[in-house]
């Protein structure tokens, strides 16, 4: 036996008991996200065969923007690639992976955050501390136990020293 709410459809708060109705036809009328609007724009070109300044006037687009949109998937028709949310950006960086790689490799050879800042510096790439630690933090390597280090003949004990700066 069906109790009242079974089939029913929970939107905006709202309990929709209707499968077809004016609020769930709105969502594919106007399409909120990029992806969503090029399926449509897809669909209603190729497969309603709709023109684009039909498709454009519907969906408040321009035509040329409608025209645009028809021309990348006619080029490359790969649903698994056109269809995909991407984000703004760069989505690489090599320069920042090289880092991030020879850091990780530094960590495995159990050296310590500052011997390894000291290192990438002397191999020409200068980078802070906190940077290294949010990179090996995020590859899951944990904070090494700090080992007493003996002080150059001088310096007190607790002396910071700071990596040298390379000439300009």
């Amino acid at each position: 036996m069906c109790g009242p709410h079974e089939g029913s459809v929970t939107l905006f708060g709202t309990q929709q008991t209707m499968a077809r109705s004016d609020e769930l036809k709105h969502l594919f009328a106007q399409p909120h996200t990029s992806v969503h609007r090029r399926f449509e724009v897809c669909r209603a070109y190729f497969l309603e065969q709709q023109t684009a300044q039909v498709i454009a006037d519907r969906m408040g687009l321009h035509a040329g923007t409608i025209q645009a949109v028809v021309r990348d998937f006619a080029a490359n028709p790969d649903l698994a690639q056109f269809f995909v949310l991407t984000r703004p950006g760069r989505k690489t960086s090599p320069k920042r992976q090289a880092v991030r790689q020879r850091a990780e490799q530094l960590r495995r050879g159990h050296k310590s955050l500052g011997q390894i800042q000291k290192q990438l510096y002397q191999e020409g790439q200068e980078v802070s501390e906190s940077y290294l630690a949010t990179i090996l933090r995020e590859a899951g390597f944990s904070r090494l136990s700090h080992a007493r280090v003996q002080p150059h003949s001088g310096e007190r004990p607790g002396t910071v020293r700071k990596c040298r700066r390379r000439p300009m």
